[in-house]
């Protein structure tokens, strides 16, 4: 697998294993042939300690495979994964892309949408995360909010949009459409509160289109 002693410690969240390893010259960027190294492996299993370890040793946080395959970064593991809302703002201060993706093209944000994680969101934004990223299913982090009823981010984005970018309301897939075939009762509640939908560019689609997306 190529995995190195230091990466085994920081898949384990081995922290005295880890300062040993270092402290005896262990390369923190040497990645396996699954392209993930131990900074990768410490922040999917949410080890704060050991990220943070490797980071202060010059862990890259984003790494250039040279066949030029994209995996996600620690920051997108770490979004995915982890639960604690310092191992992100660790990875971001030494200066993670906070918009970086897989192959997928999904990015921090739009993890931290699908587990409405509204700490996480509100961190990545406040780093210049785009609130209208688009991966490569067609899907923002807006709609990801509608389409898994995730409220509390969904909440968050049409609150403090106004902070972060233009209206989210006419960037990216129609909302309307994907509130007809995903949206919960909740979502509905927050998206008929909200400025968005209250604009002439709706009435270009019929009540036809959404009748068919609801039967």
């Amino acid at each position: 697998m190529g995995r190195t002693p230091l990466a085994w410690a920081a898949a384990r969240g081995d922290t005295r294993s880890i300062v040993t390893l270092l402290s005896h010259g262990a390369d923190p960027n040497i990645i396996d042939v699954q392209l993930s190294g131990p900074l990768s492996n410490a922040a999917a299993q949410g080890y704060s300690v050991a990220v943070r370890l490797l980071l202060e040793a010059g862990a890259h946080t984003d790494i250039r495979h040279s066949s030029g395959a994209r995996k996600g970064s620690p920051l997108n593991v770490a979004a995915r994964n982890a639960t604690d809302i310092l191992l992100l703002k660790s990875l971001l201060d030494f200066g993670a892309d906070v918009n970086s993706s897989g192959n997928d093209g999904r990015t921090a944000l739009a993890h931290a949408a699908r587990k409405d994680n509204a700490s996480f969101a509100m961190l990545l934004l406040e780093y210049g995360a785009d609130i209208n990223s688009v991966s490569t299913d067609g899907s923002t982090p807006l709609t990801t909010a509608i389409t898994y009823n995730c409220h509390n981010v969904l909440s968050l984005f049409l609150d403090r949009w106004h902070e972060y970018s233009v209206c989210p309301r006419l960037t990216g897939p129609n909302l309307l459409q994907v509130a007809a075939l995903y949206a919960d009762c909740r979502t509905l509640q927050i998206l008929a509160a909200s400025d968005h939908f209250k604009r002439h560019y709706d009435k270009q689609y019929t009540l036809g289109d959404f009748r068919s997306c609801l039967m």
